[in-house]
Parts: C-alpha cells; structure tokens; sequence
C-alpha cells in the first residue's frame, strides 16, 4: 500500500469526494478526510508531504484550520495548498500558515501542476502523467 502524497481537508463530503475524484485522476495519491488533526493524531508515525485544505467565508479571518494543522504536524516538511473562493484575499490565508493559496475560479484546473511542483524532490515523488511526458 502507497502512502497518500496528499491528506485532503474537507467538512463537506461532496467537495472532499469532488477533490479525491479529480487527484486520483490525475494519478497523485490521495486521503481525503474531514478534519486533519483528528486523522495525523491518529496516525502520528504518518506526515504527508501536502495538506490540501479549503478556506470558505466562515473560516475568515482567523484560518484556525490551518493554524491546526500547522500545530498537529509540528510544520516540518510540510506543505499546506488552500483552495479559496475568488472574493477573498490571499494575504489572511498565507498569513495563517499557507505554502500556495489556489483560487478556486481562476487556478484550479492548474491545481495537479501545483501539487506536482511541491512534491518534487520528496521521497513520495509524484511524477507527471504519461500523456504529459
């Protein structure tokens, strides 16, 4: 069994399935789960190389999901992409502990190529698809 490059954070099942689908497709492995500190405390021996995690309106301007899982990680290695709505400024999430901020409108289709470019160089290397090659 491979360990997932990528540790998706999402309440809402829906989006969190969305986000698992369109990875997988794109053949970069994935978790998907509801609450990252609850799923790294569970398993303290795993750190992924990324958190994937989404910032709506109700997680401004604090970001305490992503202050958490900074703090359930201890931060070492590890890349946190936040997916956020077009209206909000990126400057709040970055400040909260964010690697790369990835809006949801204009970016996202650029999401995998982002994913890619962290994971480069870490032992859970996700080489590009075969038809990019």
């Amino acid at each position: 069994m491979s360990i997932p490059a990528v540790i998706i954070v999402e309440k809402n099942p829906d989006i969190r399935e969305l986000l698992h689908l369109f990875l997988s497709g794109e053949k970069i492995p994935t978790l998907a789960c509801e609450d990252a500190a609850q799923t790294l405390d569970a398993s303290p021996a795993f750190t992924p190389g990324i958190v994937l995690t989404r910032v709506s309106s109700s997680d401004l301007p604090d970001c305490a999901g992503i202050r958490r899982i900074r703090a359930s990680t201890a931060g070492e290695g590890l890349s946190v992409v936040v997916v956020v709505d077009e209206r909000f400024g990126h400057g709040l999430v970055l400040r909260a502990g964010a690697t790369e901020v990835v809006d949801l409108v204009d970016d996202f289709r650029q999401l995998p190529a982002i994913l890619r470019r962290l994971l480069a160089g870490r032992d859970g290397r996700v080489e590009p698809p075969a038809s990019a090659a």
